[in-house]
């Protein structure tokens, strides 16, 4: 009996002999049938929860795509149809999609038709694969001389309004600039646009000395925020100090329309922002240091000189 105890010690020590635990029995079949369907409840959950996830990340990102079903119209190179117009509209379009400029000249070869289809193949590759080449084609070929003087013409009258904002006003300038004409220099570009936009928003920006047509519109929109902020901005003067001020009299406003007339009387400037003279209408310098203004004064000088010398000699 030692003999066995010691072997049935020595095979419950040994690891290739496993050992029985018997305080685990083997469960019955009701609650085997329990568990698999316990399981097979928790797998169908599982399962919904991955579908539910797949499906709403793919429904996310497709309510910010752009609608496949906007696209630009086509252009035939009729004389009844206006290239720049198409293009503003093209370029709308473009932006809507956020297409690149490759994407713009892939998407351009697809709607031009009959005499504007015709005309792209006799183009060279470089200009059909690039968009700027492309454009500057386009309105070289189709443009109008008509239209083109249109534009000009909406340029000399086309002024920014006094409440209006220079971002609106922006827009509607660069498109009519781009009617008149597409390759302006940004020195023209500039001319026209001084004398269009308020008169107390030009002295500012042009102080700023911008180059491009681009950073002057940029500079405008600086200063009217930054004049935005200020008129939101409480005063040093408190309220009861601002409600014992005595009202403005007939002749303080008439000082103030005054230094407002003064202030609006300020020189013309040319593109290269050179005053204009009062005197002779040339750029470069002002009235009082006009030569013509001042050989007139010493004309006038010497005139009153001589007279008041006649008057001093004795009668006759």
């Amino acid at each position: 009996m030692q003999h066995d105890n010691n072997g049935g010690n020595a095979n419950s020590m040994n690891p290739e002999f496993p050992q029985h635990n018997h305080e685990h029995q083997p469960t019955s079949p009701v609650d085997q049938l329990v568990q698999a369907l316990s399981n097979i409840i928790l797998q169908v959950n599982h399962t919904n929860q991955a579908m539910l996830s797949f499906l709403s990340a793919r429904s996310e990102p497709q309510q910010n795509l752009p609608d496949p079903r906007v696209r630009p119209k086509s252009f035939s190179g009729l004389p009844s149809e206006d290239v720049l117009s198409w293009l503003d509209h093209f370029e709308m379009v473009a932006s809507y999609h956020q297409w690149p400029h490759p994407r713009k000249a892939m998407e351009m070869k697809t709607l031009l038709e009959n005499i504007a289809a015709t005309w792209l193949v006799q183009q060279p590759e470089e200009t059909r694969n690039d968009w700027d080449l492309l454009r500057a084609a386009m309105i070289r070929n189709f443009a109008h001389q008509d239209s083109r003087q249109t534009a000009l013409q909406q340029l000399e009258s086309i002024a920014q309004q006094p409440r209006e904002p220079i971002t609106q006003f922006a827009v509607r300038f660069v498109q009519i600039l781009r009617r008149a004409d597409a390759n302006m220099s940004e020195d023209m570009k500039l001319f026209f646009f001084w004398p269009r936009i308020r008169h107390d928003l030009r002295r500012r920006v042009r102080d700023q000395g911008p180059t491009t047509l681009h950073e002057a519109i940029l500079t405008a929109q600086r200063i009217e925020a930054a004049d935005a902020h200020d008129m939101h901005t409480p005063g040093n003067l408190s309220h009861d100090h601002t409600n014992t001020m005595p009202a403005a009299t007939p002749m303080d406003i008439d000082v103030q329309n005054a230094q407002l007339r003064a202030k609006r009387a300020l020189p013309e400037r040319d593109s290269q922002g050179r005053p204009k003279c009062f005197y002779c209408n040339n750029y470069g310098h002002i009235r009082r240091h006009c030569r013509k203004w001042q050989n007139q004064q010493q004309k006038q000088n010497v005139q009153l000189a001589d007279a008041a010398s006649l008057s001093e000699l004795p009668e006759n």
